[in-house]
């Protein structure tokens, strides 16, 4: 090993530089290596043995100036871009241009180190992203900043998949820990009913009413085109969502699983609330003209065709909501009370889950733990009904 490698101290500035030689595997040359300058031999000596032990074991990374800001966007970002999805790619994009590269960006990739993971999340968590010189934003949640790790760590990874660096450092960083989720809110029966009669005249009351009787995603209810549904037998399919981009950009996507690509029965009630909106909706049609955006069939849809932002739909829910007098609750919510409706009604949870579009009923059983457990004391009273011989 040592014939590969020796140490060569610079008489003009007094450094010392390792000097390794290996066989080029594609060309079959000889080439050096100079890795330094260290200031101590000790130090020299130290990095030879660890160098020709790596070269040894086929774990040698060639040394690199490639920082962490060019390589999260010359090389990472590019290669996510049509591997997942839009709205995937922009958070990964918001994460690394917003939070990674402002305070790691300038460190060498292959100087990073697991302090400086750490001491970023801790920045974050304490107001400290800085958005303007001597300006910092308020801190960001903990599971912001669990999502930034996310990001941090698959990229790093695939920075360890590609031979840019021998470990990834943020996987030895534990992000900061998120509280138990809020318990969801739900509304009644009546509560529920009380809303859609609020909303009855509302141009979006179909897709309330939607909403409130299918357990449907806030993004499958935008993304629905006329041609996924089917009136006359009284079923809608979940074949494309629409989700929110960034900004004001919006982005048409398909159901992350197979389980969310579904058909929906629905009630009479819901089949004539959407015939009357599509009469509407051709009457506006007619009204605006040729621009109107005919390609995208969409059944909720703006002034000339286009998406609906489900942000303004989640915000139009909450002034609807506010002006109830109702508790608030978010769009989201609805699905929650749907399922917990249905379960106390007696569906069957796997009918609830393939409804709701979850991979599993293990999913279903998990959110909606809560319901369960009022349906199993419910149960057990009831059959201890049933018993005869009760004792005097």
């Amino acid at each position: 090993m040592s014939g590969r490698g020796h140490i060569h101290r610079d008489k003009r500035t007094g450094s010392y530089w390792v000097v390794v030689s290996e066989v080029d595997a594609s060309s079959g040359k000889r080439r050096r290596r100079w890795l330094g300058p260290y200031r101590l031999k000790k130090e020299a000596e130290k990095k030879r043995t660890e160098v020709l032990a790596a070269i040894d074991s086929g774990s040698f990374v060639e040394p690199s100036k490639l920082t962490v800001g060019e390589f999260f966007v010359e090389h990472w970002l590019p290669s996510k871009r049509d591997r997942v999805r839009l709205s995937t790619y922009r958070s990964y994009e918001g994460h690394v241009r917003v939070y990674i590269t402002p305070r790691l960006g300038s460190v060498p990739l292959q100087r990073l180190a697991s302090t400086d993971v750490a001491k970023l999340y801790t920045a974050l968590g304490n107001g400290g992203r800085v958005t303007k010189p001597g300006r910092s934003e308020t801190s960001l949640a903990p599971g912001t900043v669990r999502r930034i790790h996310v990001t941090l760590r698959q990229g790093l990874e695939d920075a360890l998949r590609w031979g840019f660096v021998v470990r990834n450092v943020a996987a030895a960083v534990k992000p900061p820990r998120v509280a138990s989720p809020k318990e969801m809110r739900t509304w009644s029966a009546q509560e529920l009913e009380a809303f859609l009669t609020f909303v009855r005249g509302d141009d979006l009351f179909a897709l309330w009413r939607l909403a409130a009787v299918t357990g449907m995603r806030r993004g499958e209810a935008c993304g629905l085109r006329w041609s996924d549904t089917d009136l006359d037998a009284g079923t809608v399919t979940i074949a494309q969502t629409l989700l929110a981009a960034g900004g004001h950009d919006t982005c048409f996507s398909v159901p992350k699983t197979r389980a969310g690509a579904r058909t929906i029965d629905l009630d009479a009630v819901t089949v004539t609330a959407l015939r009357a909106h599509r009469v509407r909706q051709g009457e506006q049609r007619l009204s605006f003209g040729p621009g109107w955006r005919h390609e995208l069939d969409l059944a909720f849809c703006d002034g000339d065709g286009s998406p609906l932002h489900p942000n303004r739909v989640s915000d139009r829910f909450g002034v609807l909501v506010a002006g109830s007098g109702l508790p608030r609750i978010r769009l989201h919510d609805l699905r929650h009370t749907w399922a917990s409706l249905a379960l106390r009604s007696g569906v069957h949870p796997r009918v609830v889950q393939e409804r709701l579009g979850h991979a599993s009923i293990a999913v279903t059983l998990g959110i909606y733990s809560h319901v369960q457990a009022g349906m199993g004391r419910e149960a057990g009273e009831r059959v201890a009904a049933l018993i005869a011989g009760n004792p005097q």
